[in-house]
C-alpha cells in the first residue's frame, strides 16, 4: 500500500509509487486489494469508493495498439457493469480522447434502484493502461459530480518504467 499524503481543506491527497490523485472531502481509508496493481479507497461508511488498476503491456504500444487496448478494456469494464447488478445500469455513450502518445475514454452510470452513481476513465498511454473508477450510493446526481471532479482532475500516472 502507498502514501496517503496531506488533506488540505479536506481534499485527501494520495501518492503510490506508479500514480497519484486526490480524494474529496472526508475520511479515507486504503482498502487492501488481493491484485498488485490494484488500489481501492473507501469513506468508512461504505458508501463511496475509488479504485485504481494499472495494466503494464509487455512491449511500448504504438497508437493502434493503444486504440485496440482501450477498447478492450472499454468493453470489459461496460460488460462489468452489466453484470454486477441483478438491476439495470444505464451507462452514457463513452466519451472519447487522443493526443500524441495518450488516448481515454469516459463513461457515466447509475443504477437507479440502489441510487448507485458511477464514473469510469481509462487511460492507456504507451507503457501503461489505467482504470480509474469511482461510485456512490445514495448521493445526489449534481453532488456526486463535483466528488468525481476532484478524482478524475488530479489523477496522474507515471508513464515510464524505465524500459
Amino acid at each position: 500500500m502507498g502514501h496517503l499524503l496531506d488533506t488540505l481543506r479536506g481534499i485527501t491527497r494520495v501518492r503510490e509509487t506508479r500514480f497519484e490523485l486526490a480524494l474529496p472531502r472526508g475520511t479515507w481509508l486504503p482498502k487492501p486489494e488481493p491484485e498488485a496493481l490494484r488500489w481501492s479507497y473507501s469513506m468508512p461508511d461504505g458508501l463511496q469508493q475509488v479504485t485504481v488498476s494499472l495494466f503494464e503491456p509487455p512491449n511500448r504500444l504504438d497508437r493502434e495498439a493503444r486504440r485496440t487496448w482501450l477498447a478492450q478494456l472499454l468493453t470489459v469494464r461496460t460488460e462489468a457493469e452489466s453484470s454486477v447488478s441483478p438491476h439495470p445500469v444505464t451507462l452514457t455513450p463513452p466519451e472519447h480522447y487522443e493526443e500524441d502518445a495518450f488516448c481515454s475514454v469516459t463513461f457515466h452510470g447509475v443504477e437507479a434502484f440502489s441510487m448507485r452513481i458511477l464514473s469510469c476513465s481509462i487511460y492507456v498511454l504507451p507503457y501503461v493502461a489505467a482504470v480509474v473508477y469511482f461510485e456512490a450510493l445514495g448521493i445526489k446526481p449534481y453532488r456526486f459530480s463535483r466528488r468525481a471532479a476532484v478524482v478524475f482532475e488530479s489523477f496522474d500516472v507515471e508513464e515510464e518504467t524505465g524500459a
